[in-house]
């Protein structure tokens, strides 16, 4: 192999690579070590995807007084490096053929950025789809102290607002239509 490819996949035959057991007992010891932060992020993270699914659960409720709707809560796995692996719930939200999904993407994200005094995000604290399949508005948790503070982002176009009862509605009637 040429000297430049030997160092880019690793390869070093003078120093032999610590065997798989090694490595995954070395792994083992960080994993445990890490074990009660990553349970506390993932309850953390978890409590707030249940207000969330709460609070559009609510919404729903109000604005279906046909029960046009329906409205499944169900949940599903996530893999996070910095998480481990948890359960989460989601939505499904029916109305005839249609459906849209309310599902949790990931806990350790970067947010969206505006700076038009409206919100200022840089890191977020979580992210959360809202989609069709075909369209798809994207939530960011922008704050978690002292409460929830959500953002939704149009992937069309990127605008970017404060995530109330009015901006869901909006994002509802375009995923529905």
């Amino acid at each position: 192999l040429p000297e430049a490819l030997a160092h880019s996949v690793n390869l070093n035959w003078d120093h032999p690579m610590q065997t798989l057991k090694e490595f995954l007992s070395a792994r083992a010891a960080v994993e445990r070590g890490r074990a009660d932060e990553k349970k506390a992020l993932q309850t953390e993270w978890i409590g707030s995807v249940r207000r969330l699914v709460q609070q559009v659960t609510e919404w729903l409720s109000d604005a279906d007084q046909e029960k046009v709707l329906r409205v499944k809560e169900d949940y599903q796995e996530v893999r996070e490096i910095e998480l481990g692996v948890y359960t989460v719930p989601r939505l499904l939200i029916q109305l005839q053929a249609q459906e849209v999904r309310l599902t949790p993407v990931a806990r350790m994200v970067v947010g969206p950025h505006l700076s038009n005094g409206i919100i200022h995000v840089k890191r977020a604290f979580g992210r959360v789809d809202l989609t069709s399949g075909e369209r798809r508005f994207l939530l960011f948790r922008s704050q978690k102290e002292p409460e929830d503070v959500w953002a939704i982002v149009e992937d069309e176009g990127f605008t970017v607002k404060r995530f109330d009862r009015e901006s869901f509605d909006e994002a509802m009637q375009s995923l529905l239509q």
